[in-house]
């Protein structure tokens, strides 16, 4: 008899797990989330302001870093040559993040 028990309350036990988890596959599958028209214009002028200061201050970035370039030449510096071409990477890496704000719908 306590075989049977323990048995039923097993098997009772897959079919509410197995409900369970039913259960919880319609409820993720029917909870949707939209974001359109969403007002975010007060952010996206902040995003645009921000951008636009990023862009020149990587230009100005790269304008150090290629005068940094000269200036090694003129010294024969090896490593002065290399710190000038990551700092004019930099500078460009600074532009092309601020440029990229097309990208994601900005």
């Amino acid at each position: 008899m306590k075989k049977l028990i323990s048995s039923v309350k097993c098997s009772f036990k897959k079919v509410v797990n197995v409900l369970y988890i039913v259960l919880c596959s319609f409820m993720l599958s029917t909870t949707s989330v939209y974001a359109l028209n969403s007002n975010t214009s007060s952010i996206d002028t902040f995003i645009d302001f921000v951008c636009d200061w990023l862009i020149k201050i990587g230009g100005v970035v790269m304008l150090v870093g290629g005068v940094m370039f000269a200036l090694s030449f003129q010294r024969e510096d090896a490593e002065g040559k290399s710190r000038a071409l990551m700092t004019i990477m930099a500078g460009g890496m600074v532009v092309g993040i601020a440029l990229s704000k097309n990208l994601f719908g900005l």
